[in-house]
């Protein structure tokens, strides 16, 4: 699900979370990231928990019921390669647009990136500097959706894609070595999982009817989801959406393997566990009309597509009538943080 961007924001301001407040170190090992939507005083929140799904800990916001670093509903937050910050695109003041939004893994600090008003899903770039962003533009019939990036130092934006009506693209992750962007691109109600050369500016396609593709660890493999059914815009016999499902791709092959068969169920953008054995998902749990509605849950899987199984359910977590939901699990990378294979 996408959202429109607003205006652009123009203030940098550091501070901590929750002043006077001792924040808790972040526990060694694998640890997974994601956004959560539950009823209670912080209903906004990124957290993370290890393999088992236990261990929950806040990252942003802390000691507020919203502000600073609130993020936006329906996205996820990224780690910066060393897995010590987290961005994501979420709320700095009051009444302001969203912002690219800066923190630390243990929820000690928030920044916010002047310049990024409008800005949605951001990714980190492997140099740690650079992350790559969305941004829409609409006016008098007009829609357009680009893809930028910006230096977290200098706040120097760059657009990488051209303003072009009907034409979207949504950055989803950079290569190991950083020469290429994946992305998403839609466009006349079709979409495509594409690569952008930085180099060059030759946009590849990846794999058609599908979206969100994601580089493994060691750039072998690309995870994306796909339409199995040709269009994303379709229903079913039963009038509910077109469902996704989670595919792996080799670099240099053009057969996809198809990793789950979730019959009118929608799945988020994948993420690698640094082994690159195994995936992190969200899914809805119902059959909704509307994809990625208040019922996600966090699913992991094996590369080869065994042992699939259910490994974070917030509705355990969220107390009142309110059901909750997780958007964007993201694997925090780095050596020794390694989940490796899921055994069955």
């Amino acid at each position: 699900m996408r959202w429109r961007a607003g205006n652009i924001c123009g203030v940098v301001i550091v501070l901590a979370f929750g002043a006077g407040t001792a924040t808790a170190a972040m526990p060694d090992g694998p640890r997974l990231a994601f956004m959560r939507w539950s009823s209670g005083p912080t209903p906004l929140a990124v957290l993370t928990v290890d393999p088992s799904g236990s261990t929950v800990q806040k990252v942003a916001p802390r000691g507020a019921r919203r502000l600073p670093g609130a993020p936006v509903p329906f996205e996820g937050p990224a780690w910066s390669p060393d897995g010590n910050l987290l961005t994501y695109s979420g709320y700095f003041r009051a009444k302001a647009p969203r912002i690219i939004i800066l923190a630390g893994a243990d929820g000690g600090a928030v920044k916010a990136i002047r310049g990024t008003g409008g800005a949605a899903e951001p990714v980190f770039a492997p140099d740690g500097r650079t992350i790559a962003f969305s941004r829409g533009r609409t006016r008098r019939g007009f829609w357009s959706t680009t893809a930028w990036v910006v230096d977290i130092e200098s706040e120097t934006r760059r657009r990488l894609t051209p303003w072009r009506d009907g034409l979207h693209y949504y950055p989803s992750s950079f290569s190991p070595d950083g020469s290429t962007l994946a992305m998403s691109r839609s466009r006349r109600n079709r979409q495509d999982a594409v690569a952008l050369h930085l180099g060059s500016a030759d946009v590849r396609v990846i794999a058609r009817n599908a979206e969100a593709p994601v580089f493994s660890p060691d750039g072998s493999r690309i995870a994306l989801l796909g339409y199995p059914n040709g269009n994303r815009i379709g229903r079913n016999k039963k009038g509910l959406p077109q469902n996704t499902d989670l595919y792996v791709k080799s670099i240099g092959e053009r057969r996809l393997r198809r990793l789950t068969n979730t019959v009118y169920r929608w799945e988020s953008k994948p993420s690698w566990d640094p082994s690159g054995e195994r995936l992190a998902y969200a899914r809805n749990s119902t059959n909704e009309v509307l994809p990625f509605g208040f019922s996600n849950v966090v699913m992991e899987i094996n590369r080869d597509g065994t042992c699939g199984r259910k490994l974070f359910d917030p509705r355990r977590e969220s107390k009142g009538p309110f059901n909750a939901s997780v958007y964007g699990p993201a694997w925090r990378p780095g050596p020794g943080r390694e989940a490796g294979r899921i055994a069955c």
